[in-house]
């Protein structure tokens, strides 16, 4: 999803509040961003030459830091659902089955098993409603996926 107006218009304003949480690819030299991807697509937009950011080596260490991230600041439910995804998509890498991965990330997020469900089952919808879900998040209520 795109970044919205109002945290482009922050971002445009105060700047950046928060470092970026990115982790190496192994297999190449890109980075990913585990916490702060909108962030760094405003920037990006703005012309910055350079970011803060906070280097973690492995997978499992970026993302127990963006956990931490997110005890700072209040998360959308689309949000929380799209870091559920990032998460499963990590452990999905190891082979476990669904369940287990669904177990892992609500252990983790202490979310339970059955929000980490229905984040994963709505993120698999076409963009389309996606955009909705999202616009609605962001502007009514969190109550697309309790």
């Amino acid at each position: 999803m795109p970044p919205s107006e109002a945290l482009q218009q922050s971002i445009a304003r105060d700047g950046l509040c928060q470092p970026l949480i990115v982790r190496p690819d192994g297999a190449s030299s890109a980075s990913h961003a585990t916490d702060g991807w909108q962030r760094y697509q405003v920037a990006t937009d703005l012309d910055w030459g350079s970011l803060p950011v906070v280097v973690h080596e492995s997978v499992l260490g970026a993302l127990s830091a963006t956990e931490s991230a997110i005890i700072l600041r209040e998360w959308s439910t689309y949000d929380w659902a799209r870091y559920c995804q990032s998460l499963a998509s990590e452990l999905r890498l190891d082979g476990a089955s669904q369940r287990i991965i669904i177990t892992s990330v609500a252990e983790r997020t202490v979310k339970s098993q059955q929000t980490v469900q229905r984040y994963l089952d709505a993120l698999v919808l076409p963009s389309v409603v996606l955009h909705r879900m999202y616009a609605q998040d962001h502007s009514v209520s969190n109550a697309w996926c309790r």
